[in-house]
């Protein structure tokens, strides 16, 4: 099949920053699984680089004070990248991805299940632990509310959830980093994107008090502009 070129390459149709948030169709959710795959390796960077999979691992700790030999389902979890971190810094661990997209499960590698994540396919409480990492900014405000109360009823534990921090400096890193990182063009439009449709604490907590979710954590983390929602259960 050949790969896509000039449409990656296409810019956030806003190039400024906007103070609101602003949802833009992101090339990732549509292109071909195989012309993401440059695409995945340099979010696996930005994770790696950039604190999102320090960050998962340090809010992992709050759901749960053994993480050895948890079961884990990773929500939206495209190529499953990261399981395949979780598998390294969790040997034990028994991690389920879950993403709509069976043709980005299909790039990765362990236990995957293509699903909704609004209707996931698990009975409640039948998983210690549900986690999501850079999903929440894709949703409307109505779905988010929606998928973090699926995640809650499957798990049993808690749910960690890793997104985007909405802030000028997040929008333009990207962009500006690309000649020392050689980020893919995809990788810079789509970031941008990204950032302009994540939140801001102030209104991830005003969210979350309406879908009636008080004990839900959440959390800044810089030097990162990394946001976490945790929501443990058993009064942790």
């Amino acid at each position: 099949m050949p790969h896509a070129t000039e449409p990656l390459l296409a810019p956030p149709s806003r190039a400024r920053y906007q103070a609101h948030r602003l949802m833009e169709t992101e090339l990732l959710d549509s292109v071909p699984a195989c012309d993401a795959e440059d695409n995945l390796r340099d979010l696996a960077r930005i994770n790696r680089l950039f604190g999102g999979f320090r960050i998962l691992r340090s809010q992992l700790r709050k759901v749960s004070s053994s993480l050895s030999g948890t079961r884990i389902l990773d929500v939206a979890a495209g190529s499953t990248l990261t399981a395949r971190w979780l598998q390294r810094a969790l040997p034990d661990a028994d991690v389920i991805s879950t993403d709509l997209r069976q043709d980005l499960l299909g790039l990765g590698s362990g236990p995957r299940v293509a699903a909704d994540a609004l209707s996931l396919p698990f009975a409640s409480g039948s998983v210690p632990i549900v986690i999501s990492t850079l999903f929440l900014h894709h949703l409307p405000e109505e779905a988010l509310g929606v998928a973090l109360r699926e995640m809650l009823r499957v798990s049993s534990q808690g749910v960690v959830a890793v997104d985007l921090l909405r802030h000028p400096l997040a929008f333009h890193f990207l962009r500006q980093s690309r000649p020392l990182f050689r980020w893919h063009p995809m990788t810079v439009g789509d970031g941008q994107r990204s950032v302009q449709a994540a939140f801001t604490a102030p209104e991830m907590r005003a969210l979350l008090g309406r879908e009636g979710l008080p004990q839900a954590q959440v959390r800044v983390h810089h030097p990162w502009f990394r946001l976490s929602v945790t929501i443990p259960k058993n009064g942790r």
